[in-house]
């Protein structure tokens, strides 16, 4: 008889991507420097995981956890998520470049300037379900469920009306 099931599929896919982008190696790059010794990096992982397939707030992710066949996962508890919560906003910077470099290697993509420019539009009606979310919104309408759109070009790129971008380009 079995008295407790749990998901595995997820990480089964998810994990080999996070592997092979080099996340851990960043991350364990990264803690290294640091005097941590909680287990942040999986902590990170069950975040971005739970994002993936069943986004929840971080004192749910908590619970969520012990719902996926990770076993790392067993010693997580809420204070480990909310510490790295910490850790990213510390290392963002280094993390989003280690991940673009990878990236732009895995695709081979010849980057030497990248747009990116975010809007947010709205839903009448419900919208679909774990999309859209109530909050900020630029056309006036905080009664409505919002989704932000972003779109990311290359110098090659044609942006739409460029009447509401704010445009951010890095140089690399």
């Amino acid at each position: 008889m079995v008295d407790r099931a749990r998901e595995w599929g997820t990480d089964l896919i998810f994990h080999n991507i996070w592997e092979n982008l080099g996340l851990p190696a960043t991350l364990e790059r990264l803690l290294a420097k640091t005097d941590i010794t909680t287990p942040i990096s999986e902590a990170i992982y069950a975040m971005v995981l739970n994002r993936i397939s069943d986004p929840l707030s971080k004192r749910a992710v908590s619970e969520w956890a012990s719902d996926i066949y990770h076993p790392s996962f067993a010693v997580l508890q809420l204070h480990h998520f909310y510490r790295a919560l910490d850790f990213l906003i510390e290392n963002q910077y280094f993390i989003e470049q280690d991940l673009f470099e990878k990236t732009k290697n895995l695709f081979n993509l010849d980057l030497d300037m990248v747009f990116w420019d975010t809007t947010s539009t709205y839903f009448e009606g419900e919208g679909p379900e774990g999309l859209a979310e109530y909050g900020y919104s630029k056309d006036h309408r905080p009664d409505r469920v919002q989704v932000v759109v972003g779109i990311l070009m290359t110098p090659g790129g044609h942006p739409g009306s460029t009447s509401d971008l704010s445009w951010q380009y890095c140089r690399y």
